[in-house]
């Protein structure tokens, strides 16, 4: 995909008259076609009172195990776009390990999806997953790009990776070392080098064709190997929030956190996937997030639901402002 049909998103995103943008990103739906309505309702409050300029749907969209045919994706799609879409809100939704267990092919998945007016997701063909696009942030008065989101699929479990040599029983015990020997046990999948081959060398076209580096956030369900480093150094990186949750990361480290600190353009990641966990942390100067779950068919009925707010200035784009926000504060 040419750096000029990236640029061009279907709806173009712009800086307000008064320089703001406000970005909230909400985890985890992870509904059915027969959806608790308190995740819907709890959607629209949120859109009510919080009034993005963008959405992003964190991955987990649906509890893809239940969505077996493509017409009840396509009810289910409709009841996910119908918020945004009744309040003209441009969304784009990124793909969590549930997505990938939709029953349909992924491709048809991704499109039903971007079949929506103010869908503006993309998928970018010939790399691994399918939730990998950028979406530029235009300046309030000009086309020049001052922010970019980004979104990598962090893809299924880290069993489809190896399926063709070991079955899954065989990939957990090999991967699931004790843990005096390997800290993280997890059986996630991960974001592939052709992914992050992508991120990087359209990183580069962006900082050639502006003649600078965009500054960034990076969206992407499952946390980063490095997202640990916040809760486990809470005073040293700042980190506030909520974190009881013990992080499910990618089972390997994929690189990307080092990939993000070469080319010095994402200043924030957020992540979903780990429910309970709502904290934001710095570590080497890039806020690694989690925003929660927004959904109640998973984890049951907590106080904590909700969502994280991300407020970039046209005047300062490399300072990003957030926050957490549970849907009983609104």
């Amino acid at each position: 995909m040419s750096l000029a049909n990236i640029i061009n998103t279907k709806k173009p995103l712009r800086f307000n008259s008064d320089g703001k943008f406000r970005i909230l990103m909400m985890s985890d739906i992870q509904e059915t076609p027969d959806s608790d309505g308190r995740t819907f309702e709890a959607i629209a409050k949120m859109l009510d009172v919080i009034k993005p300029d963008l959405v992003i749907l964190g991955g987990d969209n649906c509890d893809g195990h239940h969505i077996h045919t493509v017409d009840e994706l396509k009810q289910y799609v409709g009841m996910v776009a119908r918020p945004f879409e009744e309040r003209n809100i441009p969304w784009a939704q990124i793909w969590g390990n549930h997505d990938h267990d939709v029953k349909v092919d992924e491709d048809v998945h991704q499109a039903e999806y971007m079949s929506y007016p103010h869908n503006v997701s993309s998928s970018v063909k010939g790399i691994t997953g399918q939730s990998n696009f950028v979406l530029p942030i235009l300046a309030s008065s000009s086309d020049d790009v001052v922010f970019n989101v980004w979104a990598l699929d962090s893809g299924p479990s880290s069993s489809e990776h190896t399926r063709a040599n070991l079955n899954k029983e065989k990939v957990r015990s090999v991967i699931r070392l004790p843990n005096t020997s390997h800290p993280n046990q997890s059986v996630w999948g991960l974001i592939c080098f052709d992914q992050l081959m992508w991120y990087y060398n359209t990183s580069v076209e962006f900082e050639k064709q502006y003649g600078r580096k965009i500054p960034a956030l990076l969206a992407t369900h499952v946390a980063l190997y490095e997202a640990a480093a916040v809760t486990k150094n809470p005073v040293e990186c700042n980190t506030d929030g909520y974190y009881p949750e013990h992080f499910d990361l990618a089972t390997f480290n994929c690189g990307l956190f080092a990939a993000i600190i070469q080319r010095g353009d994402i200043k924030a990641v957020c992540s979903g996937h780990s429910h309970d966990n709502f904290q934001c942390g710095t570590y080497c100067g890039v806020k690694l997030c989690n925003d929660g779950s927004i959904g109640y068919n998973c984890y049951g009925e907590k106080q904590n639901k909700g969502a994280r707010i991300f407020d970039i200035d046209e005047s300062d784009p490399e300072n990003i402002v957030t926050r957490h926000v549970k849907i009983t504060e609104l």
